[in-house]
């Protein structure tokens, strides 16, 4: 058993992350700012943990949460594109500022390991696909830009502080729990609520776009797999994807389908900052970690299916 803190433990991937932790039989730490006081994500589980509900930046209260911790997941970020292309300071102050005090306090108290979730947006537009850990980062927005900066300060503070970390650069991850609020037309849940409700579904751009969709369970396998290596990963970045890509109108296409139903598509205008094609080569995570896909494409698309039919 594994003295564990998640934060951002209640948010979409994090809350999946803590069932799997607790189901391990490991003492869980969640720390999240989520507007519930006992989070719906993660009530199968609530009387299991320890939850406090704070925002990481009250670094008093991450302090407290930090002593006696083994391993922190640190997953409580601002993941929107959007929101930091309109607020590019706040999010900063979010994935950056939070990040290097985590840091600090993690060496304080003398934490083993940092599991980093980082993103595919680092690599911005890369033309050459599927894409590989070693190509250069190009951030185009600043999200991205707090992501690459994120993982530059965890490879230092090991070099500096020999405390071990490790980033993972999710792809398009999807399932059930994920936010159908937030402004990202095209999104998985998005569409199957937009097709539930009007038959039709908005996606930005042409289309034409192709992304690397990954079902959350094989995200928080990652994320165990990186928490068990037993060598030093010293700020190693591993990509977290399926090695496969799909268009966006193919993927809309493919729910409708699971759905039983014919729907249109209407189409936005593509928002800066915006990736056209995102494709991961997860070669390196099967070597180095022992990764691999347990939950294809479609049968990810039925399990969030399943869960959004008891959505209200």
């Amino acid at each position: 058993m594994s003295k564990v803190l998640i934060t951002g433990g209640a948010g979409f991937i994090g809350s999946h992350l803590t069932e799997r932790l607790v189901k391990l039989g490991n003492e869980v730490t969640v720390i999240d700012r989520t507007p519930e006081k006992e989070p719906e994500n993660i009530k199968s589980v609530i009387k299991e943990i320890n939850f406090v509900h704070s925002d990481i930046l009250n670094f008093k209260t991450l302090e407290e949460t930090i002593k006696g911790k083994e391993y922190i997941f640190h997953l409580a970020a601002n993941s929107s594109v959007n929101k930091s292309l309109e607020k590019p300071s706040w999010s900063a102050e979010q994935n950056i500022l939070a990040t290097v005090k985590l840091l600090e306090l993690a060496v304080k108290y003398g934490v083993k390991k940092i599991i980093f979730s980082s993103s595919a947006a680092v690599y911005g537009d890369r033309k050459e696909l599927p894409i590989k850990e070693t190509a250069p980062l190009d951030p185009a927005s600043p999200y991205a830009l707090d992501k690459v900066t994120g993982e530059n300060y965890m490879k230092l503070f090991s070099r500096l502080h020999n405390i071990d970390t490790v980033s993972l650069r999710y792809f398009n991850v999807f399932g059930p729990r994920q936010n159908a609020d937030l402004p990202h037309p095209g999104g998985v849940t998005i569409v199957i609520n937009q097709i539930k409700n009007k038959g039709s579904s908005q996606l930005q751009g042409d289309g034409k776009q192709t992304r690397d969709m990954i079902y959350v369970d094989n995200v928080v396998n990652a994320n165990i797999l990186a928490m068990k290596k037993g060598s030093k990963l010293n700020g190693a970045a591993y990509n977290v994807s399926t090695g496969k890509s799909i268009s966006i109108c193919e993927l809309h296409d493919k729910i409708s389908k699971l759905m039983g139903v014919e729907s249109t598509r209407e189409y936005l205008p593509l928002p800066k900052g915006n990736i056209i094609h995102s494709q991961g080569d997860n070669s390196l995570a099967k070597s180095e970690l022992g990764f691999k896909i347990e939950v294809d494409l479609e049968e990810g698309l039925k399990g969030t299916l399943d869960w959004s039919k008891n959505q209200v």
